[in-house]
């Protein structure tokens, strides 16, 4: 009698507490929190101490800067350091974390400064000029840099691999810009800034081998997968263009579909031969801002929510989400003021900034 009663118990306690955490989380159905390691709101002015110059810092998450702060870099944790920006480009070009968060990578005036967050060792890689981060290998290999001329426009890649400490320059493409890198080290080049942003249902580029210059043509036709008013590229404003990144689970690519209004609504899982295999589509919380793709997080996409955190309006953050591969949405954390934001393995045209 008295097991048959703890059970009964039991069973009450249990029911009360899943229907007060149904009814809490009512506003966000659809949303989960994440275990991540990452605190539930990061602040810029917790960001008091200085990364050091030597020794190991553990695992980097996220590096952000808002328009009163130097740049911070995340870690795994939650604590926050600040960077030393390189004036010339700007925290959203010079730093750069590799996917699994080791790497450290800093554009210079004269290379690229290589730093292993977990062990502290260095790596400098000099050029002829000022370097970029420009994007990672899913594998956090190999990094492609490049340099740009004195009008800014990228005239040469390098890339860098960071097990053998090589590097190998590669010749830009016309009128493609590469967004991605194979783990072996083969590029992927697209138009990535097409002239009609919102009408775009083909991606077409050439997946270039730097060592043997070999070139293969690649297309990415999404016309079976596009409903009425969607296209492969955002139509206009300050994030407009293809957003592509490397599968942060596997092999191929993630290509994110817009609609009528602004931000994604889906995104095609894509092979490495431009083959749209699936597609995802996105229930966004009905939240107000501006919704964009950021990169990736402990091998899921991550989209952000830009919007007013204050009721009068003055306090902005972005709400990071992490997308499951049926569409599910986590909650990650709450960056606030961040008027840049960088992800491990965001390329230097991803991301969102102010």
């Amino acid at each position: 009698m008295v097991g048959f009663l703890l059970a009964t118990v039991g069973l009450v306690v249990a029911l009360i507490v899943a229907l007060a955490v149904r009814q809490a989380s009512g506003e966000n159905a659809g949303v989960s929190t994440a275990v991540t390691g990452l605190p539930e709101e990061i602040n810029p002015s917790a960001a008091v101490a200085v990364v050091p110059e030597e020794g190991a810092v553990g695992l980097g998450r996220i590096v952000y800067q808002c328009i009163e702060c130097d740049p911070v870099l995340v870690l795994d944790g939650g604590e926050q350091l600040v960077l030393a920006e390189d004036a010339e480009f700007g925290a959203g070009l010079a730093f750069s974390l590799s996917p699994d968060g080791r790497w450290l990578a800093q554009g210079t005036l004269s290379g690229v400064f290589l730093r292993d967050l977990g062990d502290g060792q260095a790596q400098i890689f000099e050029g002829l000029g000022g370097m970029i981060p420009w994007a990672w290998s899913s594998d956090s290999r190999q990094l492609l840099v490049a340099e740009p001329e004195a009008d800014r426009l990228l005239s040469t890649y390098w890339l860098v691999d960071l097990i053998n400490q090589s590097m190998v320059e590669v010749e830009a493409i016309a009128d493609r810009e590469v967004v991605s890198v194979f783990p072996d080290g083969r590029l992927l080049a697209i138009d990535r800034l097409p002239d009609t942003p919102g009408m775009v249902e083909m991606i077409e580029g050439e997946v270039v081998d730097p060592i043997s210059g070999e070139v293969a043509s690649v297309e990415i036709d999404g016309r079976e997968w596009l409903d009425q008013g969607e296209s492969l590229s955002e139509g206009t404003g300050q994030f407009e263009g293809v957003q592509l990144l490397s599968n942060p689970a596997g092999e191929g690519f993630i290509v994110a579909v817009f609609g009528e209004a602004r931000g994604p609504v889906a995104l095609l899982y894509v092979s490495d031969e431009g083959d749209v295999t699936s597609r995802v589509p996105l229930e966004l919380p009905q939240e107000q801002g501006s919704w964009h793709v950021e990169g990736q997080f402990d091998g899921q996409v991550v989209i952000s929510n830009m919007r007013s955190l204050s009721p009068d309006g003055r306090g902005f953050g972005r709400i990071l989400y992490a997308v499951s591969v049926d569409g599910e949405l986590r909650h990650l954390t709450t960056v606030s003021r961040a008027d840049l934001l960088r992800l491990p393995g965001t390329a230097a045209f991803g991301g969102s900034s102010l």
